[in-house]
């Protein structure tokens, strides 16, 4: 028990760290190229963000748990939208800037409910897998093309900073950071969780979840200190979209996922209910406030808390 808490504590240490260089160097690189912050958010802090997930999933499919691989998308994508972006609002607004928010929470809702169609069959394949990666293909495109239209229009800022070689150099760092300290926190919850009696899928949806989540956690409430609420918003919808396409569909192409009946029937329903919720959230001109905030993190708790009740009780 000590060597996996001591796993535990150091996988978290190294996530925070990775998270922090990953993301001065990415902001970096991708603001030389003239992308707007919300595109910085929505793709080049939300890939990075989510390497952890990336890591962690295949390296649970590749050991076999698809179940616990499944498990970490669904509850990650609940994590950020509930705890992640309620937490960066009780610390800041958040305002809603044109309509291009708005949209990409329409295409998580597009990609939550294609997932769903495919754990339908309790098992997403590798051909189905490959679908959700031309998916992902699609969205790294549309992004990345429209918020160069954007900052060209715009005359999105080049700041003075690291330059090239020293932005690389961060974000290699950050990489390396996420996929150790994601290694090391999975081996260390599962292994704590199962002498526990914690089911598997419960494992990823709860701790394997929030621990490859704390990236975008760090991510946005720093975005929010810093007065750059926009990159807290579009990191988290960008994640979202890259666990469904990207991390499912490599970890899926590895090997076929099992898919746990409890997340077919209930928590896949949670991930597609929050996703729905964020389009009316994201209306042009309003504001994610505190108050709603406050609402998404309470709501967070009471289902960690009931997940680990019929955990007990099963």
């Amino acid at each position: 028990m000590l060597l996996a808490l001591l796993m535990l504590a150091g996988g978290i240490g190294l996530l925070a760290l990775g998270a922090d260089w990953l993301i001065d160097g990415a902001k970096a690189a991708a603001l030389r190229l003239g992308i707007p912050p919300f595109v910085v958010g929505l793709t080049v802090l939300a890939f990075g963000t989510s390497a952890p997930e990336m890591a962690a999933c295949v390296g649970m499919a590749i050991k076999g748990h698809g179940e616990t691989a499944v498990g970490a998308v669904v509850g990650s994508n609940i994590a950020n939208v509930a705890l992640i972006l309620g937490l960066a609002s009780l610390v800041s607004p958040i305002p809603v800037r044109g309509h291009a928010p708005r949209r990409d929470a329409a295409i998580v809702v597009f990609a939550t409910v294609a997932a769903m169609v495919l754990f339908r069959g309790h098992r997403v394949e590798r051909w189905e897998a490959g679908v959700l990666l031309t998916g992902m293909a699609w969205y790294i495109a549309r992004a990345y093309l429209g918020g160069r239209r954007v900052g060209a229009a715009i005359g999105a800022e080049r700041p003075a900073g690291p330059g090239w070689p020293a932005s690389i150099g961060l974000i290699a760092l950050g990489a390396a950071g996420l996929a150790v300290g994601s290694h090391l926190l999975v081996e260390g919850a599962t292994s704590i969780a199962k002498s526990l009696g914690v089911p598997e899928f419960i494992i990823g949806l709860t701790l394997v979840a929030f621990g490859t989540s704390l990236p975008e956690l760090v991510t946005s409430i720093r975005a929010a200190t810093r007065d750059e609420p926009e990159l807290a918003l579009g990191n988290v919808l960008g994640s979202n979209v890259f666990n469904l396409f990207g991390v499912l569909g490599v970890a899926g192409v590895v090997r076929p996922l099992d898919v746990a009946p409890g997340v077919l029937v209930r928590d896949a329903w949670v991930m597609l209910a929050l996703a729905v919720v964020l389009v009316p959230m994201l209306r042009p001109g309003r504001r994610i406030t505190r108050a709603e905030g406050l609402v998404l993190v309470i709501g967070y708790l009471v289902y960690a808390g009931a997940l680990y009740g019929l955990a007990s009780r099963g």
